[in-house]
């Protein structure tokens, strides 16, 4: 997760990363890191020096391109996090996040299964949701007792898609997974980029 940790210890999850995100971009030019990055589960990272991934983007015109819709993608997400957060409703709320969750997964070559469920406590619930616990609990036991969702150890599974998208009209558009060949679509040629 990238979050926000604030001066009495309250945290704001901004995001979520999942296999493949890279993130501290900001590193390349040399810019304080303005939030913190935890990991909810075992991961593995590569480390790239500044100078490596500097001259790998520039060399290669269509690796300049997938990191420029990461940056698109990731700014999508973002509005779509403050939309989450400002105008629906608890459970809403939880569906949503749920939705995106699984819907990135899949783009990031997840199975079925796998995509559907989510290693989330209600604490990182309410700390992505600007929720309290209490509330989340209640959220996630209307979802539960409308079949829509289960629990079973700390682990969040959809069991029915369509209507988590009916309750909280997702619309997976804003994650632009189906065209992520940016070149051609913005009428640009290699020659172009950097």
């Amino acid at each position: 997760i990238r979050c926000r940790l604030l001066s009495d210890g309250r945290r704001q999850i901004v995001n979520f990363m999942l296999p493949g995100d890279c993130f501290d971009l900001q590193a390349a030019l040399s810019a304080r890191s303005d939030h913190a990055v935890v990991a909810l589960t075992p991961v593995r990272l590569r480390r790239a020096s500044v100078q490596a991934f500097l001259a790998a983007v520039r060399a290669n015109a269509a690796l300049a391109s997938a990191f420029w819709w990461v940056a698109l993608q990731e700014e999508a997400i973002l509005r779509e996090q403050i939309v989450r957060i400002g105008k629906r409703g608890a459970r809403e709320r939880v569906a949503h996040l749920l939705l995106e969750l699984r819907r990135r997964q899949l783009a990031a070559g997840l199975d079925e299964a796998v995509a559907s469920q989510a290693p989330v406590t209600r604490e990182v619930l309410a700390d992505a949701l600007g929720l309290s616990r209490v509330h989340v609990s209640r959220a996630v036991a209307a979802l539960v007792n409308s079949g829509l969702v289960s629990v079973r150890q700390r682990m969040v599974t959809v069991e029915d898609y369509d209507g988590l998208v009916a309750l909280c009209g997702f619309d997976a558009e804003y994650l632009r997974l189906s065209g992520t060949t940016m070149l051609p679509e913005m009428g640009m040629d290699e020659s172009s980029v950097m």
